[in-house]
């Protein structure tokens, strides 16, 4: 709240008046929010915790009497996908989706059996003052073929900026592995380039700075389920996650 508080100061002195109402009317929201139910958003701590718990244990719920050999998580990063941080709020979250979703089918996703739910995210580098978006995925049965055919595809490429585009971990820690799916917050990091490789090391840190935090919390009120989650073969009915039967 007093990031979003600040934001607008920031945006007044500048002569955003408009903008900077909005900022205000927000934090106001989230002040007086006591509950997830009194303000339903993304960008409520309050609602995000209930959020991620419940989601989080559907999941769980889901893979109890899968075999572990049958479950695998990604991380999807493509360098095509990196902006200038003052971009974010121009981004939609569904177009790096779409960018995904068609290389799957292309790579026959459809044809194979399994399910997939896939979460997004962002991070910062504060060195650049960019955002990389990516994708936290977890992958039932034969459908990770089709993210491991992705590895041909030249966007998602090693490159200096993205060093491991795709990262692929067996389920080891059900618990705590599923929960990094949806995330609460965005992270920053340090870049450091190695010049015998040419490769950008990575060094993470906790919270992201200001005016890019502020940001952060205002693109995640913007969003709704369907913008940060997509989920292939899975339905929800009642309030709980079914996998689809094939036909």
């Amino acid at each position: 709240m007093r990031s979003l508080e600040r934001y607008a100061q920031d945006l007044r002195r500048e002569g955003k008046r408009e903008e900077a109402r909005e900022v205000f009317r927000f934090a106001k929201l989230l002040r007086r929010a006591k509950s997830a139910k009194d303000l339903p958003s993304f960008a409520n701590p309050l609602f995000m915790r209930e959020f991620r718990r419940r989601f989080s244990g559907e999941i769980l719920r889901l893979l109890r009497d899968i075999p572990v050999e049958e479950v695998r998580i990604y991380t999807i990063a493509s360098p095509k996908w990196r902006l200038p941080a003052p971009k974010l709020a121009d981004l939609g979250p569904r177009r790096p989706r779409e960018s995904l979703r068609t290389s799957l089918i292309k790579a026959g996703l459809d044809q194979l059996s399994g399910w997939v739910i896939v979460c997004f995210h962002n991070e910062h580098d504060q060195a650049t003052d960019t955002d990389q978006p990516h994708f936290h995925v977890v992958v039932v049965g034969e459908k990770y073929l089709a993210f491991e055919a992705l590895r041909e595809l030249d966007m998602f490429k090693s490159c200096k900026e993205v060093h491991h585009p795709i990262v692929c971990q067996t389920l080891v820690h059900a618990i705590r592995q599923i929960s990094y799916l949806v995330k609460g917050y965005w992270l920053r990091t340090f870049g450091k380039l190695n010049e015998k490789t040419g490769k950008v090391r990575r060094y993470r840190q906790r919270r992201l700075p200001e005016p890019r935090h502020a940001e952060s919390i205002l693109f995640l009120h913007r969003q709704c389920f369907a913008d940060l989650i997509w989920m292939h073969r899975i339905k929800i009915k009642g309030g709980r996650l079914v996998p689809e039967e094939r036909d």
